[in-house]
Parts: structure tokens; sequence; C-alpha cells
């Protein structure tokens, strides 16, 4: 077995164990059982990642505005994600890879660097910064 398949059969075990915990289960409710931020416990820094959790639960049960409330950034995280297997699935099913945007060699310091001024924005401690911390 190859290391990619290996890797894919992981995620999707992941998944299958993931998903369901946070359809059913709520962070903001049951707050022993899932991780806190380490950087917001270290610092008292909001991450680019704090609110995900809550987040994700929304997105689940397609509460799209509690989603965005809790982080902006969650639905171009799912919607890159979504991207990115459809493309996939598409190669394997034309056998030609297709341009993708995703792969452009300059795609990870753009999407860092958005990820770097949405969490520095979010830290802001004035309106209308305010609104990009996790409710």
């Amino acid at each position: 077995m190859t290391n990619k398949k290996l890797i894919s059969y992981l995620i999707g075990v992941l998944l299958i164990i993931v998903v369901p915990l946070y359809f059913y289960a709520d962070p903001a409710d049951f707050d022993g059982w899932f991780p806190k931020c380490p950087v917001y416990q270290a610092t008292g820094i909001y991450c680019a990642g704090c609110g995900s959790q809550r987040a994700i639960h929304d997105l689940l049960h397609f509460r799209i505005v509690d989603s965005i409330s809790h982080n902006v950034l969650i639905i171009p995280a799912f919607l890159i994600i979504l991207y990115h297997y459809y493309q996939k699935f598409q190669e394997k099913r034309n056998g030609s890879p297709k341009p993708n945007f995703l792969y452009h060699p300059k795609a990870p310091m753009i999407i860092f660097v958005i990820i770097m001024v949405f969490m520095i924005l979010r830290n802001i401690p004035t309106a209308p910064f305010t609104y990009l911390n996790p409710v």
C-alpha cells in the first residue's frame, strides 16, 4: 500500500469518527470534551482557527450565519477542500489533470498571508475588527 492510499484511508476513518462527533455534540455545550486553543490559552490572542470547532458544528447543521460568526474563514476553507476533492475526482474520471488554481506556485503563500492578516485583524480591540472575534 502506498503512502497516499494509507493517508487517504486514515483521513476517511478520521472523518467517520469526527463528523458525527461534531454533528451531535456542540463544542459550546460540551466544554470539557473538546480541546482548547493552545494559542489562546497561552497568550490570550485569537489564532486564525479559534472558533472553528463551533463553526464546524454549526456548518454541519446548515447554520451558515452562526458558523461565520464563530470563524469567517470556515466557509472558504470548506469550499477549497470541496474544490480540491472535486478536482481529484475529475482527474481520476477523465484521466488528465486540469489547470487548478490551488496548485499555482504562489497559492500557499497567498493563503498564508490571508490567514495571517485575518489573525492580526481579529485581535485589534476596536470595531469593526471585534466582529471577527469568535462569539
